[in-house]
């Protein structure tokens, strides 16, 4: 998803005092690597061929930073301010991310911070726009700050708000073709089928810009309220 940063990976130096992401981790990352820093990224990436044979190639290589980090994940504590020791936690954010930005691949593998593609669905198909996500997601309404109202409720979740990216459907269509993300998530035909019908396209200009209503937005049952009676039986 976007970020500060663009595509590029976020450095645990680059978090504001107090961001539990910059808590989760000391710096160096690791006591016998100094200068070794935390890089964070999404567990939803895009890799090449060529960077996933070098990681396979170091996880092979004892004293490598991949060998060194796969061990501290599975067998690594960390002394986390106001928590305690624990286990190294979110992996899937941190390990790809910082094996790239000590890699030869730092710098022909790793997207400069604001990457720029023509913006062929526009009225200006020579026009440059930003690209600054690979995928779309929603996490509005959900971080715990916020005073955002659930827009879409699933019976797949156990409680309201549940912590993470939630559903997106019909009427983010607007922002998703607004963003020009390649990916988007996360969906479900249980929330919103629609959404299926409509994605995925070959140009952003076929998706309909459909966006959510400025004022409140009442949805009615579908269910019947009617029930049948038997001539005689009614009321009056």
């Amino acid at each position: 998803p976007s970020c500060d940063t663009g595509l590029r990976p976020t450095g645990r130096n680059e978090f504001g005092d107090g961001w539990h992401k910059k808590q989760a981790y000391p710096f160096p990352m690791l006591a016998d690597e100094p200068g070794l820093e935390a890089f964070y990224g999404s567990q939803w990436m895009v890799l090449t061929r060529e960077f996933c044979d070098h990681v396979v190639e170091q996880l092979d290589t004892p004293g490598s930073i991949a060998h060194k980090l796969r061990e501290w994940f599975v067998n690594g504590t960390v002394v986390v301010e106001g928590v305690g020791r624990v286990k190294p936690h979110i992996p899937d954010e941190t390990f790809f991310p910082s094996v790239l930005m000590t890699s030869p691949f730092r710098e022909t593998g790793v997207p400069r911070p604001v990457e720029v593609v023509r913006d062929v669905t526009g009225p200006d198909p020579t026009a440059e726009k930003a690209f600054r996500a690979s995928f779309y997601v929603r996490m509005d309404e959900h971080y715990p700050w916020s005073n955002a109202t659930q827009r879409y409720t699933s019976g797949l979740d156990k409680r309201e708000r549940p912590w993470g990216p939630y559903y997106v459907g019909t009427y983010d269509l607007g922002a998703i073709r607004e963003s020009r993300a390649l990916f988007v998530r996360k969906t479900s035909r249980s929330v919103d089928p629609n959404i299926f019908k409509l994605l995925p396209v070959d140009d952003y200009a076929q998706i309909p810009d459909i966006r959510w209503p400025d004022g409140p937005l009442t949805v009615s049952d579908p269910k019947p309220r009617v029930a049948t009676v038997k001539r005689g039986d009614e009321d009056g």
